[in-house]
């Protein structure tokens, strides 16, 4: 889309522009804004992304707190920091003056746009999009000042939009989904993606190696171990050595391999027989048609089939649904096994079914200010 003073700015501010399932998700609302004959703008930290954004819209690069509501920096940091932030306000002030509507995520991007509100760009309606309900997304900085500046809350996911519901009176909850499109994400190449699927493919485990992902990684260890599988771990974070280790010790080296962390993941998706994963990866891997096993450190929820797609949206594709369990190895045997005999037509059901998912309504809505 060309630059048109005439059509409505939508400002879209993150932590960073770097790899993440939250700057992906706004990297896809960007776009799908498009659509609707809005420019967007997305905002946030240096980072190894920012060639990525820029493919998706604008991108400004700042400086702002990020991370959780808690700050345990020193004196001296949080001086500075509040200097470079001032910094960015004026720099972004003619921008947001401009602007229809402001939408941040994150703890440390939201309490900046609301700190900075009076004095910078006063009356430009603001909404913080939560992800989830873990410390990186809830409280914000400054929480109560924060949310009385706000003129409503959008939630990424059922879970999400049902904890915002109790925890916050007087502010409109809109849940718009976790947007993902499937002809975004893959293209002219969907429907070859869906249709050449090779069974005696690698089975992926795709995520960030962090804790809140990598709990269910040990019993997938131990269960390829049994199979006459290759894993390859699609990722990267700080529990990547000690997983690395963890394959060395044991001499599992010929059958799990590691890609390290990647910033287009839908290659190795493509390849697999079977994609261990959770959130936005989920949904990337059914929209492509690769049997999906959702697995996190809250639990292993198994293989997300037709009569389970409804749970598994409601607690983001993630293995905090009422059916998950503890991961074990060999649990999770039964569940690759399952995996890997799905029929062909429940693959393509399924990925229809994640052909689209979310809507913008409330976000459009709001920008003509209905």
């Amino acid at each position: 889309m060309k630059k048109d003073s005439t059509l409505p700015t939508v400002v879209i501010a993150m932590n960073a522009f770097r790899e993440g399932g939250s700057q992906t998700y706004a990297f896809t609302l960007a776009r799908m804004l498009k659509d609707y004959g809005i420019r967007p703008v997305l905002i946030a930290k240096p980072g190894p992304w920012f060639s990525e954004a820029r493919e998706s819209a604008d991108a400004i690069r700042v400086i702002w707190r990020e991370g959780t509501s808690l700050d345990s920096s020193g004196p001296l940091k949080r001086v500075l920091l509040r200097a470079m932030e001032t910094l960015s306000a004026i720099r972004l002030s003619r921008l947001i003056m401009g602007s229809a509507l402001v939408i941040s995520s994150q703890p440390g991007p939201t309490a900046f746009f609301s700190s900075k509100s009076q004095k910078y760009w006063p009356g430009i309606p603001r909404v913080a999009l939560v992800h989830g309900t873990t410390p990186v997304e809830w409280p914000f900085y400054d929480h109560q000042n924060t949310v009385e500046g706000l003129t409503r809350l959008l939630a990424a996911t059922p879970e999400t939009s049902a904890f915002l519901r109790q925890s916050v009176s007087g502010l409109t909850v809109d849940e718009i989904g976790n947007l993902f499109r499937a002809n975004l994400y893959w293209g002219s190449d969907l429907d070859t993606v869906i249709q050449k699927y090779d069974s005696s493919g690698p089975v992926i485990f795709l995520g960030t190696l962090t804790p809140n992902k990598v709990g269910p990684i040990s019993a997938l260890f131990d269960a390829i171990s049994t199979l006459d599988r290759k894993l390859v771990v699609v990722g990267g974070g700080p529990n990547e050595s000690a997983l690395r280790s963890i394959v060395t010790d044991n001499g599992w080296g010929n059958d799990i391999t590691f890609a390290g962390a990647v910033s287009d993941p839908r290659p190795w998706i493509q390849k697999s027989s079977l994609v261990v994963t959770a959130g936005r990866g989920a949904i990337e891997s059914m929209a492509g048609g690769r049997p999906t096993l959702v697995a996190t450190s809250d639990g292993v929820h198994g293989i997300a089939r037709l009569d389970n797609l409804t749970e598994l949206a409601n607690f983001n594709f993630t293995g905090r649904t009422p059916s998950s369990q503890y991961p074990a190895s060999e649990s999770m045997v039964q569940h690759l096994q399952e995996g890997l005999s799905m029929q062909r037509h429940e693959r393509l059901d399924i990925a229809r079914l994640m052909n689209s998912v979310g809507s913008l309504d409330a976000i459009v809505s709001a920008v003509h200010g209905a």
